[in-house]
């Protein structure tokens, strides 16, 4: 193998690693986005209970 040069095996490594990243990535932003939906949902909640309760002592 001439020098500066990867093998066939190293770069196959270096793809699966690659690709192993790739999909570790997917899945973290995957669960960020759940995540996020979930706090809308929460904030959502939160809003419309101070609403209620503003409404309920005529606050705006």
């Amino acid at each position: 193998m001439e020098s500066g040069y990867l093998s066939r095996e190293a770069v196959k490594d270096l793809l699966a690693v690659r690709e192993g990243e790739s999909q570790y990535l997917r899945n973290r932003v995957d669960s960020l986005e759940a995540e996020n939906e979930n706090l809308r949902k929460i904030i959502s909640n939160l809003q419309a209970s101070v609403d209620a309760k503003a409404s309920k002592w005529n606050i705006e």
